[in-house]
């Protein structure tokens, strides 16, 4: 088996009918690789293309789908090319052949046409796997490999696979393989990698993490080749392609022995976008978050004097703490609901989006400091 093996089409016979009898005629065309879309779903989709010429008028396209593994009821055709003058009229499949579909095609003039034929797949078993190594001065080296694996039950010859993302990769396996290709090897210098703690109770839990944030251009090296005598990865220029989201494994420097530190993940990072690596959680820095107030406030009413909308006055305070023996800052994210407005705040703070609110805490060793701040919540329903 070569990975990466160079495309090659499958040969599957198909039959052009004219409607008239004396009409019908038998010919061979290919059917382009198969083009497998890596989503999160148990059922994948795949797109194959044909090239054929059809005669003027009304002809019958049949296509033995067995040799597929694939149900004619789950089969699309749809026309490519030309976008008019041909069209896809009905399929049928009859009872004697139930592994062929029949299409009915028809064309204003004889013309070369492009057909996408599209149906699901059950089997196909994929994942993104990422490794990091954390660097003694401060940097750091990720690798990302996807890991496909074939249970369909029969060999997959020649196929493409599309991450999300637009990113496509080549690949044959026989029935059962597993196989892992490295998608992605990069190495983010210490000035482009930032450690930071981070208090998130809404999305990282109730105790404060430690973060690893890699700035965007650290993300966007050219790919490096794939170990084969064959072809590169297709959808080559990783600057506009994102980092799709996956499994990561975080290990220490060399020079510290390169021991397993903590199994994490990494999110579906946007072209462009920095990247949020969690290391785990970060001790020494413990946080108390209380609502301690919530009241009721501009009550509106209808006709029957019954409250149909109302504001929501809440109150937070966090209680931060540094046992460390160095300063520290912490950056506090909070989550208001709703459409909402601050009212007051103890401190600074940024809005970075419309349900995100982040203070940025500068804590010296032993230091104890208190945020507290009020947010309305508007329009709301009883």
């Amino acid at each position: 088996m070569k990975l990466f093996a160079p495309l090659a089409a499958v040969m599957l016979a198909m039959t052009l009918a004219r409607p008239a009898p004396a009409a019908e005629l038998t010919t061979g065309t290919q059917l382009g690789p198969p083009r497998i879309f890596l989503e999160g779903a148990e059922a994948l989709q795949v797109q194959r293309l044909c090239r054929i010429t059809l005669p003027a008028g009304e002809t019958t396209l049949t296509m033995p789908l067995g040799a597929l593994g694939v149900d004619p009821a789950e089969v699309s055709l749809e026309v490519v090319t030309p976008q008019t003058g041909v069209r896809v009229v009905a399929m049928e499949v009859e009872a004697q052949a139930p592994k062929t579909a029949r299409w009915r095609l028809s064309a204003e003039d004889e013309v070369p046409v492009e057909l996408r034929l599209s149906y699901p797949v059950k089997g196909i078993k994929w994942e993104i796997e990422y490794a990091v190594t954390v660097q003694a001065v401060g940097g750091l080296d990720m690798q990302a490999h996807l890991k496909l694996t074939n249970d369909l039950g029969r060999p997959l010859t020649d196929a493409i696979f599309a991450l999300p993302g637009g990113a496509e990769y080549r690949a044959s396996l026989e029935a059962g393989e597993t196989v892992s290709a490295t998608l992605l090897e990069l190495t983010a210098p210490p000035e482009m990698v930032e450690r930071t703690y981070i208090y998130d109770h809404d999305k990282l839990g109730d105790v404060p993490v430690e973060m690893l944030m890699i700035q965007a251009d650290a993300l966007r090296p050219p790919p490096a080749p794939i170990t084969s005598d064959e072809e590169a990865p297709l959808g080559a220029g990783a600057y506009d392609t994102p980092l799709p989201a996956g499994k990561a494994r975080l290990f220490a420097p060399p020079e510290a022995g390169g021991d397993f530190i903590a199994d994490t993940s990494i999110p579906y990072v946007p072209p462009h976008e920095p990247m949020e690596l969690k290391v785990g959680p970060a001790s020494g820095l413990p946080v108390t978050r209380t609502r301690t107030e919530a009241k009721e406030v501009n009550a509106r009413q209808d006709a029957h004097r019954k409250t149909v909308l109302f504001d929501l006055d809440e109150t937070y305070e966090l209680k931060l703490r540094n046992l460390r023996r160095t300063p520290v800052e912490l950056i506090i994210r909070e989550h208001p609901q709703d459409t909402w407005q601050m009212l007051r705040a103890g401190m600074a703070y940024l809005k970075t989006d419309a349900h995100t609110v982040e203070f940025r805490v500068h804590l010296a060793p032993s230091e104890e400091r208190t945020i507290t701040y009020q947010v309305r919540r508007l329009n709301l329903e009883p």
